[in-house]
């Protein structure tokens, strides 16, 4: 008996040689953290339970040119610098990577250490 499924593999583990200090983004690019704000906003609606959000944004009027940094999102040319497990699933027949023009990869690295990697 056969059978195909599509899967999005999502990891998250924790890497304490990853680890770095939050740090400030200034600058004049008002488009950028305005977006960064919207992100910030819809996210702590959608996690309003959680205190992990993805960008902590500083509301001070003097400052308010600056995002303070919590993550990085690697491109896909990095990531294979970085430690990942080598999941596999035990007695597969075939299996493939769903790759289109880019690999569908997504790796999150946040200043605790923290790693969220997915793929499909």
């Amino acid at each position: 008996m056969d059978y195909s499924l599509t899967v999005y593999l999502r990891q998250k583990w924790q890497d304490k040689r990853l680890q770095f200090e939050i740090f400030p983004l200034e600058g004049d690019h008002p488009s950028e953290i305005l977006e960064m704000e919207r992100l910030n906003t819809t996210l702590n609606h959608r996690n309003s339970s959680s205190a992990n959000s993805t960008f902590n944004t500083n509301s001070s009027e003097t400052a308010s040119n600056v995002v303070l940094i919590d993550h990085l999102e690697l491109d896909t040319r990095l990531m294979d610098k970085v430690w990942y497990p080598d999941t596999f699933f035990i007695n597969e027949r075939e299996a493939k990577f769903h790759e289109v023009t880019v690999p569908n990869k997504l790796m999150h690295i946040f200043s605790n250490g923290t790693v969220f990697y997915s793929l499909r």
